[in-house]
C-alpha cells in the first residue's frame, strides 16, 4: 500500500479538528469550554403556584333565626289581645261595647259595662252588619304577628380584612328580614330612624379547604322596634293597604257613629254621640296598648351571642371568595336577662 501524500495527511487532521471542535473543546485538565448548546426548556418545577384564595372582602349576609323558644312573654301578651277581640260568644260586639264603656269611666263606665254583658248578643248581631270583616281582621292580625315574631332574620355585612398573617373582621346589622308565609321582606333600619349596629374586631379564621369560622361577639338588637316595623310596614298594609296604622286600621273596618247607635239602642241611656266618641277613643286606646307593650321590648334588648361557621368558595376561579353558603350560628338568645340556646339559626351571603 502506498504511504499517504502530506496533502492527504493534512487534509484528515484538519477533517478531526472540526470534528472535535463541534463538540466542545477542553482545556488540559479536560474543563470544557465554549459550549454554545441552548439549555433545556424550563420544566413544571420551574412554573410559580397559583396564589391562595383569600377570604378578604365585603359580603351581604342573611341570616335567620327561629324565636320559638325565646320569645318574651309580651309578645303573646299582644296575640292574645286580638284573640280577645274575638273569641267570645258575643264578640267582636261584646268587646267594642266594653271598649266603649272603658272610655266613660267612672258609674257610666261601671253602669255601661252591666249593659254591654246584658246586650252584647244584640251589639254584636248589629256590628257584623257594620262591621262584617272586623273579625276576620283581627284573626288574620294576630295569627301574622304571631308569624314574624317568631320566624324572622337579619341582614347584614361582613367586612374581612387581613390582620398580618390572620383575619379580623366587622359586622354590621343594616335590618330585618321577615318571612311571612314563605315570602320575605326586606326593611332596612335607617329608612325608620334605626341605627345600624356595628360590631368591630371580630375575629376570623380562614381554613384554605374554604371552612370559615367567625368568632363569638354580640348583637344587640331592639326588638320591641323591629316588631313595629313588621306590624306598621307589613302587617297592616297586607290587610288595607289605605292604612298607616294599627288606629288607622281599626277605625277603617268599624264605623263607630254606626256603633254608637247599636250601643244607644241596645242599652237605652247616654246619647249616640257619647257612645261613638267612646268607641272612637276605644280603638285608639286598644292599638296603643299593643304599640306600647312593643315598646316596652325595647326597655330590655334582645342580645345574640354568635358564633358562626360556614363554606366559603370561591366560584369564578379570581382566588377570592364569592360565595358563603351553609352557614350556621351557635351561641344564646339573651332576653330580659334569661338566656336561651339558639336554634335553627343559619346564614348565607355573596361579595358584595
Amino acid at each position: 500500500m502506498k504511504t499517504p501524500s502530506n496533502l492527504s495527511l493534512a487534509l484528515v487532521l484538519a477533517v478531526a479538528s472540526a470534528a472535535a471542535g463541534c463538540s466542545g473543546s477542553h482545556t488540559g485538565d479536560d474543563t470544557m469550554v465554549g459550549d454554545d448548546t441552548d439549555p433545556p426548556p424550563p420544566g413544571d418545577d420551574d412554573v410559580d403556584p397559583p396564589p391562595p384564595v383569600s377570604p378578604e372582602g365585603r359580603y351581604q349576609l342573611q341570616s335567620e333565626y327561629d324565636m320559638a323558644a325565646g320569645l318574651p312573654g309580651t309578645v303573646g301578651t299582644i296575640v292574645n289581645g286580638f284573640i280577645d277581640a274575638t273569641d267570645g260568644p258575643d264578640d267582636p260586639g261584646r268587646y267594642l261595647c266594653d271598649l266603649a264603656a272603658d272610655q266613660l269611666g267612672g258609674t257610666w263606665g261601671d253602669i255601661a259595662h252591666g249593659a254591654c254583658s246584658l246586650a252584647g248578643g244584640y251589639i254584636n248581631d248589629r256590628l257584623l252588619e257594620i262591621a262584617p270583616d272586623f273579625v276576620s281582621t283581627l284573626v288574620q292580625l294576630g295569627n301574622d304577628f304571631g308569624q314574624i315574631a317568631r320566624n324572622f332574620g337579619l341582614q347584614s355585612e361582613l367586612t374581612v380584612t387581613a390582620a398580618g398573617t390572620a383575619f379580623t373582621s366587622t359586622h354590621v346589622t343594616t335590618g330585618v328580614n321577615f318571612r311571612l308565609d314563605g315570602t320575605d321582606h326586606i326593611y332596612a333600619f335607617t329608612a325608620y330612624g334605626m341605627q345600624n349596629i356595628t360590631v368591630p374586631g371580630v375575629g376570623i379564621t380562614w381554613e384554605t379547604t374554604g371552612r370559615m369560622t367567625i368568632a363569638q361577639h354580640e348583637i344587640p338588637l331592639s326588638y320591641g322596634s323591629v316588631l313595629r316595623i313588621g306590624m306598621d310596614e307589613l302587617l297592616v298594609p297586607m290587610l288595607d293597604p289605605t292604612a298607616d296604622n294599627l288606629n288607622e286600621l281599626f277605625h277603617h273596618q268599624v264605623d263607630c257613629d254606626a256603633v254608637g247607635q247599636a250601643i244607644y239602642d241596645a242599652i237605652g241611656f247616654g246619647s249616640v254621640s257619647t257612645f261613638s266618641a267612646a268607641c272612637d277613643s276605644g280603638l285608639d286606646a286598644a292599638a296603643n296598648l299593643a304599640y306600647s307593650q312593643l315598646a316596652g321590648l325595647d326597655s330590655s334588648a334582645v342580645k345574640y351571642q354568635i358564633a358562626g361557621e360556614c363554606a366559603a368558595t370561591d366560584t369564578n376561579a379570581d382566588y377570592k371568595v364569592d360565595t358563603i353558603a351553609h352557614g350556621a350560628w351557635t351561641g344564646t338568645l339573651e332576653m330580659g336577662g334569661q338566656q336561651t340556646p339558639l336554634s335553627d339559626a343559619t346564614f348565607r351571603g355573596s361579595r358584595m
